[in-house]
């Protein structure tokens, strides 16, 4: 919770299960550093809700690539994920 180092970060996002850390993941979708973006799109992906979709939709415009890639990815693992829901975006 108080780690700053990307790093670090990136390696506890990964290995996050508790979904009541939503919230400190949905901070980290902003981080400044990829690394940590990218954790926190599958994070969310694992973790998060119907409601996180938007967010996982605008990480899809990420100017990194590897964000995109695992936002794209994580939008599939959300629950309501069906063909008709992805086609939609």
């Amino acid at each position: 919770d108080e780690a700053r180092d990307p790093q670090v970060l990136s390696m506890a996002l990964r290995q996050l299960r508790d979904p009541d850390a939503l919230g400190r993941v949905r901070d980290l979708a902003a981080h400044p550093d990829p690394l940590v973006r990218s954790a926190a799109a599958v994070a969310l992906g694992r973790i998060g809700q119907a409601q996180d979709r938007a967010l996982l939709v605008a990480l899809m415009s990420d100017r990194d690539w590897w964000v995109r890639l695992r936002a794209a990815q994580s939008v599939l693992a959300l629950p309501g994920a069906d063909a008709v829901a992805v086609e939609a975006l």
